[in-house]
């Protein structure tokens, strides 16, 4: 997805609105809209709105395959921390467009903490006020985690839209898929100094890398940002904002992998906030393995590579400078020269 594509979208959020609720008027009666386009991810548009029991959130974002509005169905019914999900589906004015937009309405996750109807705060401000809850909190995610990918899939297809750079990479297998977003970011490698050849063996040794042929619908976007914490007294927990695609469990992990070394880059002996970040990331990565075992090094340093790679596509397209920039940017050189040295 594009600027042009979220403005698109935003600039829609009011007419998409009515045109759902008159859609869903007799299984989920909306009453009353408080229209603000809510604090959270920039690639969507959600809503705000009530039902006469429950306030809901209405989210719209361009339709992919999966949905998320499907992969969270799937996550509730095996008794996840997710949404419940009330319908979802494509916006019917946009079907034949050419960006389809998705909808999905989901019960609002309320900070129980509070007592009243705010919404439930997102767990980077939980420990960077309550650092001591970062490694518990990240545990805890860490386990959720391992039982979001142990669900079944009923898909065929690996990967889906990819709703950053739009980029349709639909693969036969995990392995295709990884040699298709190497081979659409690999040219990036060139700003780092390596030569055509250094990278199409970096290509090579990734591809060479065994990858798992057991997959998972993976949420794509495990964040500080995407975890709302009920009560922070409980630690009790939502995982919201999937970008799902159908892949190899390490593409969540090496996200993970890289938001604890960003974290950790950042963190000084006066940004607490940051440190307790780091510890939240790392925490999850160490709790996942003692779940479901130990993590595949080498697939895991791939899925980083591409990862980082993504990130800072990402942050050209953004015209983002400054420190994140440049720790984005010593990232996957690092890795790119551990890939690119794989035996």
């Amino acid at each position: 997805m594009n600027h042009k594509e979220v403005i698109h979208i935003r600039r829609s959020a009011a007419e998409y609105t009515t045109e759902v609720s008159e859609l869903c008027a007799e299984s989920i009666p909306l009453d009353g809209f408080e229209f603000d386009i809510l604090n959270g991810g920039v690639m969507s548009a959600c809503i705000r709105a009530k039902t006469k029991d429950t306030p809901v959130i209405l989210k719209f974002r361009t339709q992919a395959n999966p949905s998320e509005g499907e992969i969270l169905s799937v996550w509730n019914a095996n008794g996840l921390r997710t949404p419940e999900v009330y319908a979802f589906g494509t916006v019917p004015s946009t079907k034949d467009t050419d960006i389809p937009v998705g909808y999905t309405i989901m019960k609002a996750i309320i900070d129980l903490d509070c007592g009243d109807e705010d919404l439930a705060p997102t767990a980077d401000a939980v420990v960077g006020t309550k650092p001591w809850l970062a490694r518990s909190l990240g545990g805890l995610v860490g386990e959720e985690l391992g039982r979001m990918h142990a669900c079944p899939v009923s898909h065929s297809s690996v990967g889906s839209i990819d709703v950053i750079d739009e980029f349709n990479n639909n693969a036969a297998t995990w392995s295709g898929y990884i040699g298709k977003e190497l081979e659409r970011l690999g040219p990036l490698l060139n700003i780092f100094g390596f030569s055509d050849e250094q990278i199409a063996v970096i290509i090579s040794n990734a591809m060479q890398v065994s990858q798992s042929d057991v997959l998972a619908y993976v949420h794509n976007d495990i964040s500080a940002r995407n975890v709302l914490v009920r009560s922070s007294e409980s630690l009790d927990f939502t995982v919201v904002d999937p970008n799902p695609i159908i892949g190899d469990k390490h593409w969540d992990l090496a996200f993970i992998r890289n938001k604890a070394i960003s974290t950790s880059q950042k963190a000084t002996s006066v940004n607490s906030a940051m440190q307790a970040q780091h510890e939240f990331y790392a925490s999850i990565i160490e709790i996942y393995e003692e779940q479901t075992g130990p993590l595949n090094k080498e697939s895991l340093l791939v899925c980083q590579l591409i990862r980082s790679l993504k990130k800072l596509n990402w942050m050209y397209f953004t015209n983002v400078e400054g420190e994140d920039f440049i720790n984005a940017y010593n990232t996957p050189l690092l890795q790119a020269n551990l890939v690119l040295n794989l035996k």
